[in-house]
């Protein structure tokens, strides 16, 4: 455990850390860093990845059904944990939280660093399904909390069109293996992507508030790093479809900090932001310790 967290959890810290500490010296341009990450890195990764992968189109439709279903277990356990008085009026951002990972930032340099490009390929399926479900239930489920959130909800729905990752998947998989000069400037992009992905994260984390929601963080703490994992371990028990050994890939993802977009959304929407930058920081830091466990069960 202790190799695991020195050799990839530690380097992937550090980068955040840096990320950090670079924008407090000189103020980062975060929403260029956000568009190169978004439009440039990852789906070049991405795309490098599944041309190359061993990973089947039905394959890929069985993985995308795991993650689709242990998402809805986790929408069914963020509403009874959250629908209590005593929680607080604005329930939506936790329930939101405990559902939707970071698969973008934080889960493809660690898919790529532990599991190499099988896992950058699984973790980009991951990705897509959790893109489609925040851009359509997360924005459901902030909408009955926000005010004159139809429009924005419109909006928000026709970009899910224009996620580069979701056409670098389809791409990959409808053409056939490619070479020459866009595969290799498609590889310069992808090399870069874990320094700049992990800086802008720190970044993100580094502009948080905290400021009260303890009971709040901390449920959803509980139910992204330790419970989503054990309900992806029972779900892959009782998987009936073949899986071909990704299994490890998929335990571990469920075990993932809460999502970046999460707070992003929360913005957008005037939902409680300052909970979903506190769930998205806490979720993070602590995961340190949960994801070198859930990568030390599965090695």
């Amino acid at each position: 455990m202790v190799e695991i967290f020195l050799h990839i959890l530690l380097p992937i810290f550090l980068l955040i850390g840096l990320g950090s500490l670079l924008d407090r010296a000189f103020t980062l341009d975060l929403g260029t860093l956000s568009k190169l990450s978004f439009y440039a890195f990852v789906p070049a990764l991405v795309f490098i990845e599944l041309q190359g992968s061993e990973v089947a189109g039905r394959l890929l439709l069985s993985i995308a059904a795991v993650i689709l279903v242990h998402l809805l277990l986790l929408a069914a356990v963020a509403w009874l944990v959250f629908n209590r008085r005593w929680i607080g009026e604005n329930r939506s951002v936790p329930r939101v939280g405990s559902i939707f990972y970071n698969a973008g930032n934080f889960g493809i340099p660690l898919a790529q660093m532990f599991f190499g490009s099988t896992g950058v390929a699984v973790m980009a399926v991951i990705l897509m399904v959790q893109n489609f479900m925040s851009f359509t239930l997360g924005i459901a489920m902030l909408a009955r909390d926000s005010r004159g959130a139809k429009e924005r909800s419109a909006a928000s729905l026709a970009a899910l069109a224009k996620v580069p990752v979701l056409w670098a998947i389809v791409l990959a998989l409808a053409l056939p293996e490619m070479q020459g000069p866009v595969i290799d400037a498609a590889g310069y992009l992808a090399d870069g992507l874990i320094p700049v992905v992990l800086m802008t994260l720190g970044i993100q984390l580094g502009r948080c508030r905290f400021r009260g929601h303890a009971l709040q963080v901390g449920l959803v703490t509980g139910i992204r790093l330790v419970l989503s994992p054990l309900l992806m371990g029972g779900l892959l028990l009782l998987w009936p479809y073949p899986l071909d050994n990704y299994e490890a890939i998929l335990l571990v993802a469920a075990g993932l900090p809460v999502a970046v977009n999460t707070h992003l959304l929360a913005l957008e929407y005037k939902v409680d932001p300052e909970v979903a930058a506190q769930q998205v920081f806490w979720t993070t830091l602590l995961g340190g310790l949960t994801i070198t466990l859930l990568l030390y069960l599965v090695s």
